[in-house]
């Protein structure tokens, strides 16, 4: 088990930023999100819209 300095510098190369990468899964789940809200809304079968709506509370907890 790695400890102090150590540990710093084996996680070093895990915090380096990439922006374009960030950006893209905030996008793709926004409109994954807006897919199944469509979903709720639109779907007529009760399951379906439970199924959607389960769906959203999965994906606003991915968001947040």
């Amino acid at each position: 088990m790695l400890q102090g300095k150590d540990l710093i510098l084996a996680t070093r190369a895990y915090a380096k930023e990439f922006r374009g990468r960030s950006w893209w899964h905030v996008i793709i789940t926004l409109v994954v999100l807006g897919a199944r809200y469509t979903g709720v809304f639109m779907v007529n079968p009760w399951w379906a819209k439970l199924l959607c709506g389960i769906l959203v509370a999965l994906t606003l907890s991915r968001m947040f």
